[in-house]
């Protein structure tokens, strides 16, 4: 482990050489590139800036036009390049000339046609693999991450233990790092490989000239499974090991970059440990995270098992949001308290409890974190009818109303879990007046403002799961009930701000508020919120926003004007001007997004 790690990090040196840097800039076509990418904005991702937009015409020129895939070599000597033809040898050990250029490895082919050898080095060195332009995964990530630092961009090159390669790119606009895998053609996909090609990752590492980050959370949902695999070394030892390197890298760059490069590590870990509470069944792969790899023959896929499944078709826009005329409960996703998350949960309230960032008067006493531990066993293992006592859940309320806000989303998370509990639902009905206005607060742009924004956007995310199954469970529904409208408008400002699970999270509640506003009988703000919502929806992007959120807009303003007339006639003085976005969602092909239109349609028709 430690040699791979510390010749990893060697490797990428080679990536900042002026000279390699000027020889790669003289062979990209730049201009044309730039060309492209302006006249594809309307068809990129949202939040995408230039830089990002240029990196997606690199991607698909260089796996569409520089590089090229190798499942064995053409005949050296007859050029025979036909499926089959070249029988496998073996390995053979390296030419001087092979090593010169860090080809440690090369195979053997022997030709059916002609009977002559090939020998096909697997060159490591990134001058060589301008002029060969052809390998397998390790070549193209050399290649390419080498290509990304000469244009300019930050660029990690990243081992997957499990036998892959691909480049993490930072985007100095989303202030993130996204994955760009050059073989399979793909941005920002990085449940590809756990959710598409069924791999079962163990260690997941990028390195830069500048740093080694591990980075295995980011590219899986069932972290406990992982952890599990993770048996080369122990996880103190990886984390030292790496610090340590990355210490002394930092000790010979000057002061001045010091403090970017450590408020930057920290917004990552913050995304990293953001993924320990994504409920590993819920669906939130995007629909290239769900394809088995492209890259290489069939026969090698299927042998190393990353062909993939087949999936079935998206009819209904992989949105498990009850419809109108269903019965109303609870999103079955966010129903879940499975054993892995509660662990990861109790773990990271433990951590914060400890650290300085809790003021001493609100840290949790040991029989408080007791008491939790007992909540967890409870809600882990026991029916929804278990009385679970009120001292279990009180230090959980007592730290919600006293811990600050960037360490606050382990305790929103038992929170959302504990109201599947009845007496637990119960009990939160009795503190909904204060708890639910403090979370409208953290809800709102302004105290997001004190914490990064993936914290930011996994404390809203909890807080609309925690709205969504009180709204949604008939011992805590009623206390919410003068609620409804803030927390309309604070999912709303959640939706235009926060990452995509926040953002279905918040779209998710917003259909449980509006069910909740139609069955109380009184409308005497529907026509406002479902005005509202009809205004958001003509404001995102289709089809680049997800699916899921279109879906709830549409059929919470439908729910409200189907029940109440003010809000029906305010819908109809809306809809003309969102025509433009009906259309574009008419046009994705998603029945049960489709059939939601239609319903929203008659509604407001008749």
């Amino acid at each position: 482990m430690t040699r791979r790690i510390e010749s990893s990090f060697v490797h990428t040196r080679r990536f900042e050489d002026p000279a390699l840097q000027n020889r790669i800039r003289a062979l990209v076509p730049l201009k044309e590139l730039e060309a492209r990418s302006k006249s594809a904005d309307a068809s990129s991702p949202p939040g995408y800036d230039a830089r990002d937009r240029l990196l997606l015409q690199i991607l698909h020129w260089f796996k569409n036009s520089f590089f090229k895939w190798v499942n064995q070599p053409p005949c050296s000597m007859c050029g025979k390049d036909e499926a089959n033809n070249m029988i496998p040898m073996g390995g053979s050990q390296p030419t001087p000339e092979e090593l010169r250029w860090e080809a440690f490895m090369t195979e053997v082919y022997s030709c059916k046609s002609c009977g002559s050898i090939t020998r096909f080095p697997r060159y490591n060195h990134p001058e060589k693999l301008l002029e060969t332009r052809c390998g397998r995964c390790g070549e193209w990530a050399n290649c390419f991450t080498a290509l990304c630092r000469a244009l300019g961009y930050e660029a990690r090159h990243v081992i997957d233990w499990t036998d892959h390669v691909w480049t993490e790119v930072y985007s100095s606009s989303q202030k993130r790092w996204m994955h760009a895998d050059s073989c399979e053609d793909k941005l920002d996909a990085p449940l590809m490989y756990e959710s598409g090609w069924g791999k079962k990752l163990s260690y997941v590492l990028a390195f830069s000239a500048f740093e080694v980050v591990d980075v295995t959370k980011r590219y899986t949902r069932k972290w406990q499974e992982v952890l599990d695999r993770r048996s080369l070394v122990s996880e103190e030892w990886l984390e030292k090991k790496l610090d340590l390197m990355n210490q002394m890298v930092m000790s010979s760059l000057p002061p001045m970059v010091w403090d970017p490069m450590i408020q930057r590590k920290q917004l990552e870990q913050n995304e990293l440990e953001e993924t320990l509470f994504y409920d590993p069944s819920a669906s939130e792969e995007k629909p290239e995270e769900q394809e088995g790899r492209i890259s290489g023959s069939k026969e090698w896929k299927d042998s190393r098992g990353e062909s993939g499944k087949p999936k079935p078709a998206i009819e209904d826009g992989t949105c498990a949001v009850p419809g109108r005329t269903s019965a109303h409960i609870p999103v079955a996703s966010y129903q879940l308290a499975d054993k892995t998350n509660l662990d990861a949960v109790l773990a990271k309230v433990k951590e914060f409890n400890a650290s300085t960032t809790i003021p001493e008067k609100s840290k949790l006493s040991p029989a408080d974190i007791e008491a939790l531990a007992s909540l967890s066993t409870t809600l882990r293992t026991s029916p929804p009818t278990t009385k679970i006592p009120s001292e279990q859940l009180a230090p959980v309320e007592r730290s919600i109303s006293s811990w600050p806000f960037p360490n606050l989303f382990p305790l929103l998370d038992i929170s959302r879990i504990s109201l599947l509990n009845t007496s637990a639902a119960e009990f939160w009905a009795g503190k909904m007046g204060i708890v639910a206005m403090r979370f409208l607060i953290f809800s709102s742009a302004a105290a997001a403002a004190s914490a990064t924004p993936e914290v930011a956007s996994a404390n809203a995310m909890m807080i609309m799961r925690f709205f969504s199954n009180a709204l949604a469970s008939s011992a805590s529904r009623g206390s919410l009930s003068k609620f409804l409208v803030q927390i309309v408008d604070a999912a709303l400002g959640v939706i235009t701000r926060c990452s995509k699970n926040a953002k279905q999270s918040a779209a998710i509640c917003i259909v449980n508020a509006s069910k909740c506003i139609a069955d109380s009988n009184d409308g005497s703000h529907a026509a406002n919120i479902a005005s509202k919502l009809l205004s958001h929806f003509k404001t995102m992007q289709v089809p680049a926003e997800d699916t899921e959120v279109l879906y709830c807009l549409i059929v919470a303003a439908g729910t409200l004007a189907e029940k109440f007339p003010a809000a029906k006639q305010a819908v109809r003085e809306v809809a003309p001007s969102i025509t433009g976005n009906v259309d574009s969602v008419k046009k994705l092909g998603i029945q049960k997004l489709q059939e939601a239109i239609s319903e929203f349609e008659n509604v407001t028709t008749t």
